[in-house]
């Protein structure tokens, strides 16, 4: 079997803002336990602007972005 590369971007799964989660530092550090990782959140969603609560954002489901990003 012939391997097959990876994608360009990480797996991801959608959560939704919540009230008081107001900057991309808040989800990455809810969510991904980081809040160092909000470069990953912002380059899966370009364009977002202001979060609102009940938006949906889109988040990594593992830390590959992360280390491409920081490098």
């Amino acid at each position: 079997t012939t391997p097959v590369a990876p994608p360009d971007l990480p797996a991801f799964r959608t959560v939704i803002v919540e009230s008081g989660q107001k900057t991309l530092k808040d989800i990455a550090d809810i969510h991904l336990d980081n809040a160092n990782r909000w470069v990953e959140i912002q380059a899966l969603n370009p364009g977002l602007g202001e979060l609102r609560p009940g938006q949906k954002v889109k988040i990594p489901t593992h830390a590959d972005l992360f280390d491409r990003l920081t490098r």
